[in-house]
């Protein structure tokens, strides 16, 4: 995320990563699928068919590409914003909570994929 002067405020490298996420709120009965973006230890970012309000918690499912491994996360929205030629929003999901072992097999996915 840039600022308005133009420096760069993430703490961790973003890595493209075009692959399907589910994702669903903490109350929500269903997960829905989505493709990601870009995706670095530190969160991830998301297309949605529908407006996500900042602070919401979500449950993600994130497979790496290189894994059999179904990483079971929790992530914040901390930004939406809505593109109009693709008629979706996208969302930028802040990782937190103990989730120590789903940011090591992504640091380690960023390493193998540059």
């Amino acid at each position: 995320m840039l600022t308005k002067a133009g420096t760069e405020q993430r703490r961790f490298p973003r890595t493209p990563f075009q692959r399907p996420v589910r994702f669903k709120p903490k109350d929500g009965a269903i997960f829905l699928s989505h493709s990601a973006q870009d995706i670095s230890q530190g969160g991830i970012r998301v297309n949605s068919d529908g407006f996500v309000p900042l602070g919401t918690i979500l449950t993600l499912q994130i497979k790496l590409a290189d894994e059999g491994i179904l990483l079971d996360m929790r992530g914040k929205v901390v930004w939406v914003k809505y593109v109009p030629h693709l008629d979706m929003y996208q969302l930028g999901l802040e990782f937190f909570g103990d989730s120590s072992y789903g940011r090591w097999k992504i640091a380690h996915h960023i390493v193998k994929t540059k």
